[in-house]
């Protein structure tokens, strides 16, 4: 805190001085930058977030917890912790490999490094500089190649360096110049190696030298050097998978470059069976050798798996992973990863670490496989998409003994998902001096599996231990929806079976500080929805779908005393089949928002206004009679009603998605208005400090001005702020923390500020005003000059000659 030293002269006495402290956010440094990002995030959406004193409760959807890292991080090979150093990468990365000195090439799609905006193409030296190095492409970057100065990239882009070059282009690796190497294909690249004389490239096309000397090639083909004509050289390759977009995924060369390794969703080699990989001589067209390690999708001989990558070790070693059940034939079970000897047929080995993932069995949209592989010393690396290996848990990159074919005890934790397991995946692994590269699509590592629940220690930014295990029958992930707090327990409630073990549905009271559940409305069945969750003078108000709270009938909405934990005589009588939305509380009334008719069998349309002791309705009607769409949250505030939702008018006057209404019902002319969904225009949630109202929601526009998925306004005139996140995806809950200027947000997004960010941020907002706070400090002074020490920053009406009149 800063602080402004006194000095002043007086006669001795003693002084009662009222000090007026105003606290600064507690990350200096975040000083110079309102987005943190260094804070924590999750894998899947956060729908809801309440503080309690220096800690954070999230609820959501997610099943993992940890630090924002970006999309590539350098972990240590001994303890596995990433490098907070290495520059934040917004984007999926696709594909690294040495720069020959210490740093890093890297390709995939992102626009930014670091601080420096990159499109899909970058260069990281061995100090963590973002070089100035920047070809670019306008599309993704799948493959890079680098044969002395010469950068060979390929991928889905149609222009790099400002130059049209379809697919597949060279760049100069130290100044970012195009060279003229064009072998123009007609399809996606997805691998390159280059020769003494020629470079192979492999991906998902049928001609080569597209705008030219068309020559048809299938799926496989060499080059020049120079300008990237066809050679004569060819052996086609044909996919196996019709649906996937790309046959060829990998090419490697071997034995003074003799030897082509080839890879990927394949069925046939130069018209033979080759099913996931195989290998050719490059001196004559369609040599293919006899090694073929039969990779199998099932037990049947005729589905091919699917091969992602291959490590040619030293010795008489190759390492495969994929998506494959079998090797060789179908009597030998190897889960998406194997070994097989370089020489003869090949020979399988018995080494098997079984990389699979239990969350397959209930989901169709997550099928674990392995997309990388790196071998350093005694350890072989595998990245990609599982959660097991060998039967321990290890979420997206492990490390595995090359002699048994164990899991080692390393494990930095990439970030697991169950339902968007795109968001999740390890696309390439690349040892170096720094530690172990690992790119993906991941947003975080060295995290915790959290399921739904999460409390963040907000004064240490530490992820607590705290963690109540959620559950669903039958493995499906759990889903908290809503929180309420009240002294030591947490109010939960979502889709979930169990909690740390026990039978609780829908509905849970659990300890804060233990993570217990609590014996709270015994023999009561709330399921299966919990809309509305809201403490408010010891008493709790829950909305669902239920007939019955106890022994008490009560229709979809009931207030429970939580000293005496008996069901209030409060009693709205929704009728069915009634959902109440939002609640909020003045000094003497409950606002109400919803999709009813009627408050205890009188007329009101989705807004109401009840008594605290019966629930019975007020004369404040804002709707007269017309029906609004949806007021999904709602904030009182200066003897304002503020609502959000998904509306076009409130009554019979027009509002868009936000209107404030008087304490007598009437709409106030405070008019924002909020445009231009992605898919529904609406604002899921709201919350005020001081004169800033929040809105989070799916909207582009604010007044006109563009504001996406989140916006402050002035809540006395409507007026835009300027406090303006960059935010890519939904905004469900937003929290404001007063106390230090922040601005918390969970949702569905990805990015903010172009920094790759998931479901959950904080965000400073300067104009916030903190609220003071006042403490008595008794000084001793005496004759002379006296010094004292009282807070730089104070309110404008306090000073020297308030605090000390006359002196």
């Amino acid at each position: 805190m800063k602080r402004l030293t006194l000095l002043f002269q007086s006669h001795r006495h003693s002084v009662i001085i009222f000090v007026f402290l105003l606290m600064f956010f507690s990350q200096q440094s975040l000083t110079y930058g309102q987005f943190d990002d260094n804070f924590f995030v999750t894998n899947e959406f956060v729908s809801d977030i309440i503080k309690d004193s220096n800690y954070l409760y999230l609820g959501g959807m997610f099943n993992y917890v940890g630090p924002n890292t970006g999309r590539g991080v350098i972990l240590d090979y001994v303890t596995g912790q990433y490098d907070a150093g290495f520059p934040k990468v917004n984007g999926p990365i696709y594909t690294c490999i040495s720069d020959n000195n210490g740093g890093w090439f890297i390709g995939g799609s992102f626009s930014k490094v670091g601080s420096q905006y990159r499109n899909n193409l970058a260069h990281i030296t061995s100090s963590y500089v973002v070089s100035s190095w920047n070809p670019g492409t306008n599309g993704d970057v799948r493959t890079l190649f680098l044969d002395g100065n010469t950068l060979y990239v390929g991928g889905a882009f149609t222009i790099i360096g400002g130059t049209i070059r379809n697919f597949a282009g060279a760049v100069d690796a130290i100044n970012g110049t195009v060279t003229g190497w064009n072998p123009d294909p007609n399809g996606l690249i997805w691998a390159i190696s280059a020769a003494n004389d020629a470079v192979y490239i492999g991906g998902q096309f049928g001609v080569v030298n597209n705008n030219s000397n068309q020559t048809p090639r299938g799926n496989l083909a060499k080059v020049s050097k120079d300008l990237g004509s066809v050679l004569s050289w060819q052996c086609d390759v044909s996919g196996y998978w019709g649906t996937l977009p790309f046959v060829v995924y990998g090419l490697q060369l071997t034995n003074n470059d003799s030897t082509l390794y080839v890879w990927g969703n394949i069925g046939l080699i130069g018209g033979v069976t080759r099913k996931g990989v195989g290998r050719v001589n490059t001196y004559t067209s369609n040599s293919v050798q006899s090694w073929n390690p039969n990779a199998l999708y099932s037990s049947s001989t005729v589905f091919a798996g699917i091969v992602y990558s291959v490590e040619i070790a030293e010795g008489d070693t190759v390492f495969i992973g994929g998506n494959f059940t079998r090797i060789r034939t179908t009597s030998i079970l190897r889960n998406n990863i194997a070994a097989v000897t370089k020489s003869g047929t090949p020979t399988a080995y018995s080494w098997n670490p079984n990389i699979y993932a239990d969350w397959y069995a209930v989901t169709t949209n997550y099928k674990p496989e392995v997309y990388t592989l790196e071998i350093k010393d005694s350890i072989v690396y595998a990245g990609g998409k599982f959660n097991l290996t060998g039967g321990i848990r290890r979420h997206n990159l492990v490390a595995i003994n090359r002699s048994t074919g164990l899991p080692e005890s390393w494990d930095p934790h990439i970030t697991d998902s169950y339902y968007n397991s795109t968001n999740t995946i390890v696309y390439s692994l690349l040892k170096s001096g720094n530690g172990l590269f690992v790119g993906g699509s991941f947003p975080s590592v060295n995290g915790k599996t959290r399921k739904g629940l999460a409390k963040i220690d907000i004064q240490n930014n530490i992820l607590t231990d705290w963690d109540p295990q959620l559950e669903v029958v039958g493995g499906y992930q759990p889903i908290v929806e809503k929180l309420a707090l009240y002294n030591s327990n947490l109010y939960v409630g979502g889709a979930f079976d169990s909690v740390n073990g026990l039978p609780q549905s829908t509905f849970a009271s659990i300890d804060v500080n233990t993570g217990l559940l609590q014996n709270f409305l015994p023999f009561t069945d709330l399921a299966p929805t919990i809309e509305v969750l809201k403490v408010k003078n010891g008493k709790l108000y829950i909305s669902g779908n239920f007939s019955a709270v106890g022994d008490s009938i009560r229709s979809r909405v009931a207030c429970i005393d939580l000293n005496t934990q008996q069901v209030t005589a409060w009693d709205l009588q929704l009728p069915s089949p009634s959902v109440l939305y939002a609640i909020a509380f003045s000094d003497s009334l409950i606002y109400l928002s919803g999709n009813f008719s009627s408050i205890r069998g009188t007329p009101r349309n989705g807004l109401a206004a009840v008594d605290y002791n019966f629930g019975i309705p007020t004369t404040w009607d804002p709707n007269s009679g017309n029906i609004t769409s949806g007021v999904l949250d709602m904030e009182v505030h200066n003897n304002l009603v503020y609502v959000g939702g998904q509306f076009d008018q409130i009554g019979l006057t027009t509002r868009k998605c936000l209107a404030a209404i008087d304490f007598d019902g009437n709409i106030t002319p405070w008019n924002p208005i909020v445009e231009q969904g992605i898919s529904i225009t609406r604002v899921w949630d709201i919350d005020l400090a001081g004169s800033n109202l929040y809105a989070g929601g799916d909207f582009q526009s604010v007044n006109s001005t563009s504001r996406k998925y989140i916006a402050s306004v002035d809540a006395q005139t409507g007026n835009l702020n300027s406090w303006n996140p960059q935010i890519l995806g939904e905004v469900f809950k937003i929290f404001v923390d007063s106390e230090n200027q922040f601005v918390y947000f969970g949702g569905g997004f990805t990015n903010v500020d172009d920094v790759a960010n998931f479901c959950f941020a904080r965000y400073l907002d300067p104009s916030i005003i903190i609220p003071p706070s006042t403490f008595q400090l008794t000084v001793s002074i005496g004759n002379g000059w006296n010094m004292v020490s009282v807070p730089g920053q104070h309110p404008v009406d306090q000073n020297v000659l308030t605090w000390w009149p006359g002196k």
